[in-house]
């Protein structure tokens, strides 16, 4: 559904010192593009099955009450609407890497968060190489901006949060003691078999953790602007900062009335839990 709406193209990377990728709309945003992102949206914060599991049994309002204070960031304030972007422009961003890119990104930070209203720490999202053995290694940082306050900055202020995270291999880290911790309680129920596969899987993200340069490692930035606001002036300022980080790709998405596509995707969002959890018969 996403290459029905979106449309990339790589520039010649001429004059600047990182290739670019510009993404557009290539279709009106429908019906079917918005329910198709709306289940996007809810996949990357909750678990399907969980969610029918839990609340196939109540009603709609205890579904919507759920998702409305505890899943979904709010419109509390401008911070809580700026958690409410910056999370569906990650959504979008994983998205386009496992559809365009054939990449996976075997962590959804969204799902962990412990706030609703607030971000989550690290670097924004983290993918690699489908197939049995890892070798290359994809770290990205997202930004999603729908106003001209500093829009000239945006480049920048990508790039200096996302060389802060390189250093360490936090996100490998997390994945590693996840599998290890549900190794452990099938090992505990005696399912030795069942917990050997989840150690297994542990075991090559611990190793991305303590051997970084045996992968093949690659950056990129997304910046996702309201198209009537972007200025080639974010890549220009980007360009003139020393190449500390290498190899380094910037896809820009421009997409039209911002606001109104973040608002759809949550309304969506609630509209597709609603369908596949209660159904039509749950008053």
């Amino acid at each position: 559904m996403i290459n029905n709406w979106l449309q990339e193209k790589f520039r010649d990377q001429q004059p600047y010192t990182f290739q670019i990728i510009d993404i557009t709309e290539k279709a009106i945003r429908n019906e079917g593009i918005i329910t198709y992102f709306g289940e996007c949206t809810l996949n990357k914060y909750r678990n399907l099955n969980g969610l029918k599991k839990e609340y196939s049994s109540k009603t709609r309002e205890d579904l919507i009450d759920y998702l409305t204070r505890y899943v979904f960031p709010t419109n509390e304030n401008n911070f809580t609407k700026n958690v409410k972007q910056g999370d569906i422009g990650e959504i979008l961003t994983i998205d386009i890497i496992e559809k365009f890119r054939n990449l996976k990104v075997p962590i959804y930070k969204m799902r962990w968060k412990f706030n609703n209203n607030k971000s989550v720490f690290c670097t924004d999202i983290f993918a690699h190489n489908n197939g049995a053995e890892l070798t290359d290694l994809k770290y990205y940082e997202v930004k999603t901006k729908r106003s001209t306050t500093k829009i000239d900055e945006l480049g920048i202020n990508a790039y200096n949060s996302l060389k802060s995270d390189i250093p360490n291999e936090n996100i490998a880290d997390f994945i590693s003691r996840y599998y290890t911790d549900k190794a452990e309680t099938l090992f505990d129920a005696g399912l030795e078999d069942q917990a050997d596969m989840f150690y297994d899987i542990a075991a090559k993200y611990d190793d991305i953790v303590q051997n970084p340069s045996s992968y093949n490692r690659s950056f990129e930035i997304v910046l996702i602007v309201e198209r009537k606001l972007f200025k080639e002036d974010i890549l220009v300022n980007l360009n003139d900062l020393p190449p500390e980080i290498e190899p380094l790709e910037v896809t820009v998405i421009l997409i039209d009335d911002l606001k109104k596509f973040v608002e759809e995707s949550y309304d969506s969002a609630i509209k597709y839990a609603i369908n596949m959890v209660c159904g039509d018969g749950n008053e």
